[in-house]
């Protein structure tokens, strides 16, 4: 075991052992608490309010009220209303409509998931504003099961070894409604464990919330000439939904039809209650953005909402900031807390060098890369020739689909090393001496966008490998490589291109 990890165990041993008490907040307000700590009490109440938004479908697929429009909202910005809902005899869609409705329907516009840019969080943080009320009032009397008036959705801690085969033991009970069949099922095998290991690693989290850098963990505006993901999005949400759930998960219009969507998503707001604990709101951008969605009228909205004209909104981001206002906290015991910072500090600075040690700083965080044979064998796509001199000190690198390329999910790993070596995948001293970063990229697997938003490139932040072999190292010209897992992966996939600095 190299030292590093040695030190790493001794510090997370430490931490865990230092407290057993919670981290809790906004007094008598319901708590989401992580779901392998829920009483079986508490779980039941939660299956029991998912279960009654789910029977209001077989009366009416098109409620506002029910599961399906709640998934629907995720991302769906046209589905086609029955004007009589008695005379409709085909199948409810589980996908978007497109196009313009027949005579018989209406058009109705459940909403968009702002991914790929700096709102991603906040949007999801509304959504679930609107989805806990709603279990909240399904059953607050206890009549027909366990009252729901406290439900707050749990969290599943992602970045920690499932308590079942490969999900919460809860996910995997086929007569609880947090089952879902359209998923990966087997378990999860030492193989995955470490290829999703950046994808899971909270060490990564951490460092991109001790970093303080809103745009590079929490995403760019869509004003911002390049756009685009935040690092956070792209390489731990995006490979978690496309390759650890699979099935519905892997899409992101059907995404929110897997119960496990909310708990996964619950574990990534908390995240972001990490990051504005840590930072708080300043640096944050875009706050004045309405965030589209269309719920349901019976429910209050957030305090301080204002309409967006005939769009329809939940309000505007900044509304979401405060969660005691929104009138929920979180339970966060010793082990659902980030690593501490002196932990990330001594992984990634000091004497770590960016190719001269034998692990780069971000192999310490998250492993040497995606590398996925189940996709088929990765493919070097792209080399990029890159002068170290000051002009190129913080250079970002872009990495580009071709115009038109089908809206696929895929990795990206990036191995940044010296023209005289050679890149060889089946080498872990080469992946762990010179990766840089691994991204993902999150797609409807359809031809075209579709109802998901238009494909915005992958950006690599050079800076940090720069400033390690800068100044002594001037002059010299080293290689990046892009190496990409995914279906359907050859020589044109995507090519790379230098930027001045983002």
């Amino acid at each position: 075991m190299p030292d590093w990890t040695r030190r790493l165990a001794v510090a997370l041993c430490l931490m865990f052992a230092a407290s057993s008490v919670g981290w809790a907040q906004n007094g008598d307000a319901p708590l989401r608490k992580n779901i392998d700590d829920l009483t079986a009490a508490e779980l039941a109440a939660y299956e029991h309010a998912v279960q009654i938004l789910k029977d209001r479908n077989q009366a009416d697929p098109y409620d506002e009220e029910g599961y399906l429009w709640q998934a629907w909202i995720h991302n769906c910005m046209k589905i086609f209303v029955p004007k009589d809902p008695s005379t409709v005899t085909e199948p409810t869609p589980l996908f978007c409509d497109r196009g313009e409705p027949p005579p018989d329907r209406i058009l109705a516009n459940p909403g968009m998931c702002e991914h790929g840019k700096d709102i991603f969080l906040l949007w999801h943080r509304a959504q679930f504003y609107y989805f806990e009320q709603l279990l909240r009032a399904t059953d607050p009397e206890g009549l027909t099961g366990p009252s729901t008036a406290d439900v707050a959705v749990p969290f599943w801690n992602w970045t920690r070894p499932p308590s079942g085969a490969r999900y919460p033991k809860a996910f995997e009970d086929p007569t609880s409604p947090l089952y879902h069949e359209n998923r990966l099922h087997h378990a999860l095998l030492p193989e995955e464990r470490e290829r999703l290991e950046g994808a899971t690693s909270a060490r990564l989290t951490a460092a991109l919330i001790y970093g303080g850098d809103w745009p590079r963990f929490g995403g760019y505006p869509q004003a911002h000439p390049t756009g685009g993901k935040g690092e956070f999005e792209s390489a731990q949400h995006d490979l978690m939904h496309a390759f650890y759930f699979g099935g519905d998960m892997a899409n992101p219009t059907t995404a929110a039809l897997d119960p496990g969507f909310w708990s996964f998503h619950a574990y990534i707001d908390l995240i972001l209650e990490f990051w504005l604990r840590e930072n708080g709101a300043g640096t944050m951008t875009s706050l004045d953005q309405f965030l589209r969605g269309t719920q349901p009228t019976s429910i209050t909205p957030a305090p301080g909402h204002e309409n967006a004209g005939a769009v329809p909104s939940m309000g505007r981001a900044r509304i979401y900031l405060d969660t005691t206002q929104l009138g929920f906290g979180f339970e966060v015991k010793p082990q659902d807390r980030l690593p501490p910072r002196d932990l990330i500090a001594d992984l990634t600075t000091g004497a770590v060098r960016f190719g001269a040690s034998a692990q780069s700083p971000f192999a310490r965080l998250a492993g040497d890369g995606f590398n996925n044979p189940d996709l088929g064998q990765p493919t070097q796509i792209a080399q990029l020739p890159v002068a170290l001199n000051a002009d190129t000190r913080n250079a970002s690198v872009q990495f580009a689909r071709p115009n038109g390329a089908a809206d696929v999910s895929f990795a990206v790993d990036f191995y940044f090393h010296p023209p005289n070596v050679t890149p060889d995948m089946a080498d872990r001293a080469f992946r762990e001496r010179f990766i840089v970063a691994s991204r993902g990229y999150w797609g409807s697997g359809q031809s075209d966008a579709g109802a998901h938003a238009p494909a915005k490139p992958l950006f690599l932040d050079l800076s940090e490998p720069m400033q390690s072999l800068l100044p002594a190292l001037e002059g010299q010209v080293w290689v990046l490589t892009a190496v990409v897992s995914g279906p359907d992966v050859n020589l044109s996939f995507g090519r790379l291109s230098l930027l001045a600095g983002r």
